[in-house]
């Protein structure tokens, strides 16, 4: 199965269809940030912090910035998508 920014609109054919789009947690100087703040508050490491909290996202890391351009192109060319097809939980799953 192609990933989704790879799936040129002329593939579609009426037939691609997407229920929820989340490219997940993305990594940034904020998150680094928390990351940080969160290793001196527990005792870890920010890189086991950061390992910690992205394991629990749908990929198991954090989505780099290039992907969520290629996603947001690729959302922009979906015929009919709309609000509610975006997930706004970034693709986190809820700790068990």
């Amino acid at each position: 199965m192609k990933p989704l920014t790879d799936v040129a609109p002329d593939e579609w054919d009426g037939v691609f269809a997407v229920n929820s789009l989340s490219p997940g947690p993305v990594r940034s100087p904020r998150m680094d940030r928390n990351f940080r703040l969160e290793a001196e508050l527990t005792g870890s490491t920010p890189e086991e912090a950061e390992q910690a909290f992205a394991s629990r996202a749908a990929l198991g890391r954090l989505v780099e910035e290039d992907e969520v351009a290629k996603a947001l192109v690729a959302m922009l060319a979906m015929p009919g998508l709309c609000g509610a097809d975006i997930d706004l939980s970034a693709g986190m799953i809820a700790p068990s």
